[in-house]
């Protein structure tokens, strides 16, 4: 292997599981062999990489140590992979940051920001209530207990005044709260919208026509109506903080980021509140864009599959010596993992029948573009997997960053 050739380069990827307190290190790379690879604990917290005659010290994240004995032999994992499996201590137990559908309290008061341009779409406003919505299939439930006449048959619940419900991706509020920053009108004229898969446009266009809401600002989509005084207001679209703090520079960049963590710390905190594990990814006119499982919230990620190329295992040019070596440090980050199947080019049309038909899948459901932003964020995370673990059975793999 010559890791002094641009075309060669050897990749890393660990994944800890806290739970199980298991770690799973795969190395690839064009031509690797079991020959040219070694890999030794030199300390619990330490690992070494030996690459032909280039040796790699990789320094563990601050509370994760390997337990030496627990070590296997490197093996072929798959025809471009090697693999070394072992058990960890991790120390790092601090709970991911609840989502504002979580957090969010009575008699406080808040503003609202579009997340895209920043522009104040509710100032300072305190609600007297918070309340959660009940969960989807309600009525079907109280239908089934009441011993008279459901006496909330046809009738949606709706906010009151200073009220703030809250669903599972958004929340209601009345529309007397707005400042001057917001449009409401039907949003009919989708074919102009190139971000869009023309399947989708299609599908979208048979749907009733509803009220949507935008910023004026920068014309992006908050939500829509759910009644003539009501908005319903998706938390991918906003920022929403106390209403003394101010947005920081993380918030005001990095939409992929904003969106990936709130989708993956709202897909843990509904499967540990609800024990769901299936969902599937709607846009407003129901249109399914993809079918999700979620595995397990307890991973971390150590470094990426593309991070560790032949610039930075390989010596500095034209020292090519057995003593040198260099050492890098890896940030691990938490992070969900997740099966999926895309759904947006009319494939899996019997798999999303059975789901929809199955009370144990819970439905999703967020604008459009941001739906197909959620599927490039997975699909992106799919393609920086090692090429053995992007698929299990007929789903795909990702990793959703918390």
């Amino acid at each position: 292997m010559d890791l002094q050739s641009p075309e060669t380069f050897v990749s890393l990827f660990l994944e800890i599981r806290k739970k199980t307190q298991s770690g799973h290190l795969i190395l690839g790379g064009a031509g690797i062999k079991l020959s040219n690879v070694a890999v030794s604990v030199v300390t619990p917290s330490s690992l070494q990489l030996k690459v032909a005659e280039h040796v790699q010290n990789i320094e563990l994240p601050e509370g994760v140590r390997i337990v030496p004995s627990s070590c296997q032999k490197l093996q072929h994992f798959a025809a471009d992979n090697l693999c070394l499996r072992f058990q960890v201590h991790t120390e790092n137990n601090a709970e991911f940051s609840p989502t504002v559908l979580e957090s969010m309290r009575a008699q406080k008061r808040y503003t609202f920001y579009c997340q895209s341009c920043k522009e104040v779409i509710i100032s300072q406003w305190e609600f007297i209530r918070v309340l959660p919505l009940p969960s989807g299939g309600w009525n079907d439930v109280v239908g089934e207990w009441c011993c008279h006449p459901d006496p909330f048959a046809g009738r949606k619940l709706l906010p009151r005044e200073n009220d703030c419900l809250l669903g599972d991706t958004f929340l209601l509020v009345e529309s007397g709260s707005f400042c001057d920053s917001v449009i409401w009108e039907p949003r009919t004229d989708l074919k102009k919208d190139k971000s869009l898969p023309t399947d989708v446009i299609g599908s979208i266009s048979k749907g009733k026509e509803n009220t949507t809401i935008f910023c004026k600002h920068c014309k992006s989509i908050l939500g829509e109506a759910a009644s003539q005084e009501t908005a319903k207001l998706y938390i991918t679209e906003l920022i929403i903080l106390p209403a003394f703090e101010e947005i920081s520079k993380i918030e005001l960049d990095h939409r992929s980021q904003f969106v990936e963590s709130f989708v993956a710390r709202r897909l843990a905190e509904l499967s540990d509140a609800k024990s769901i594990f299936r969902f599937s990814l709607e846009g407003l006119e129901g249109t399914v864009f993809a079918l999700l499982w979620l595995l397990n919230s307890d991973t971390l990620l150590v470094g990426c599959f593309r991070n560790l190329t032949c610039d930075s295992i390989s010596n500095v040019a034209g020292e090519n010596t057995l003593n040198s070596s260099q050492q890098t440090s890896y940030e691990a980050r938490s992070a969900v993992k997740v099966l999926y199947q895309p759904c947006v080019q009319n494939e899996n049309g019997n798999v999303i029948n059975i789901w929809e038909n199955d009370i144990g899948v819970h439905s999703l459901t967020l604008p459009t573009q941001t739906c197909s932003e959620v599927l490039q964020i997975l699909s992106s995370s799919t393609l920086s997997l090692p090429s053995s673990l992007r698929s299990m059975n007929s789903f795909q793999v990702a990793f959703l960053r918390l």
